[in-house]
């Protein structure tokens, strides 16, 4: 393999696609290859992370079109001095944006699918348009086989199945005095179905009076979250954050971590949450990321989509059985062993 690889990637500093690019970028280039960083907005290009250089935006149209041809041939010349390099391509703007790309360079193209390809885009056009576009990789990594399955026969035999890595970089935490709080993070919006997670627990309450739940996360339902909260008359037992930056220490001293996502790729959360050894509970939502991760009751509990009573159910077995808790923690810190970045970010060189 030529070890020059060029990631076209987003911007969005809070996502989990960029936590995962950051953390494949650092082992990467601890096995000598050259990274470049092109952003499908403006193409930032970081060589390396040493330099800067940004392409002007010149005669930028109004027209999204327009200005997505006019960035593409500027990004094939610059494409044509490293015909070498693999394009890589983590989120979904950008992996249609190389897929169609691929078409016009002589260089391999890598792309990845991180949600479930059914829900996500919630367009029903976009998606038929990522579809197609999919077929031009050269490459497609998947989460999941379940996410394979959802393309055409052309797309799944270019695909291979990579889940994601677990953090290095969170501690280990001994000896963590677990306060009586329930966490959830999340983007506030459709997908993470934070209104189940805040109805269960109203029901959990009933039974376990001394807890709080937070909820650390921005987005457009907040104001919506915060009106359920208060019909329910708990805005004094749930709490809504802002995203945090050291969220680590905070899921180590909860009690449990609770995902009642609607659909999933691998969440990166539910990952952290496993590695820490804080009990976890998930819904076993589309595509099979926490199935993929969780032995039900063995190192997390998982639960029906959309199902309040079982999610309470759930947070009531674990507030109620210390030892079961406790086995499930340290069961669940054992995903740290499957699946270390070293190990899959030699799979992404190897596919490259």
């Amino acid at each position: 393999m030529n070890k020059d690889i060029i990631l076209v990637s987003s911007e969005f500093t809070q996502s989990g696609v960029y936590r995962i690019e950051n953390l494949l970028i650092k082992e990467w280039e601890k096995r000598d290859c050259t990274i470049s960083k092109i952003t499908s907005r403006g193409l930032i290009i970081h060589d390396s992370f040493n330099s800067v250089e940004i392409l002007p935006r010149q005669n930028e149209s109004n027209l999204l079109f327009l200005r997505l041809f006019r960035r593409m041939i500027r990004l094939r010349k610059l494409l044509a001095h490293h015909q070498d390099a693999t394009v890589v391509a983590l989120n979904l703007p950008a992996g249609c944006f190389a897929s169609i790309l691929s078409l016009f360079i002589k260089n391999k193209v890598v792309i990845s699918e991180r949600n479930s390809p059914s829900h996500y885009p919630e367009s029903r056009l976009y998606r038929k348009f990522r579809n197609i576009c999919f077929t031009f990789a050269d490459v497609c990594i998947f989460q999941t086989e379940e996410a394979k399955e959802y393309f055409s026969r052309n797309v799944q035999k270019k695909g291979v199945i990579i889940p994601n890595p677990v953090n290095d970089t969170i501690p280990v935490f001994n000896n963590i005095r677990r306060e009586k709080k329930i966490v959830s993070t999340g983007r506030l919006r459709l997908q993470k179905n934070f209104p189940l997670l805040i109805k269960s627990f109203a029901k959990f309450c009933q039974y376990f009076d001394n807890y709080t739940l937070e909820i650390y996360g921005n987005g457009p339902l907040k104001d919506d979250l915060l009106e359920l909260i208060n019909q329910l008359g708990l805005s004094e037992k749930i709490i809504l954050y802002d995203f945090c930056d050291d969220i680590f220490p905070i899921i180590a001293g909860a009690s449990m971590f609770v995902m009642s996502s609607n659909y999933e790729g691998i969440s990166n959360s539910m990952l952290e949450a496993l590695a820490i050894g804080t009990p976890t509970i998930c819904t076993d939502c589309p595509v099979g990321g926490a199935r993929a991760m969780i032995e039900n009751n063995v190192n997390g509990i998982l639960v029906p989509v959309g199902d309040v009573d079982a999610l309470a159910d759930a947070m009531c077995r674990v507030a109620g059985d210390p030892a079961f808790a406790e086995t499930l923690g340290s069961n669940g810190q054992k995903i740290r062993e499957k699946y270390p970045i070293e190990k899959i970010a030699q799979q992404w060189i190897d596919v490259m």
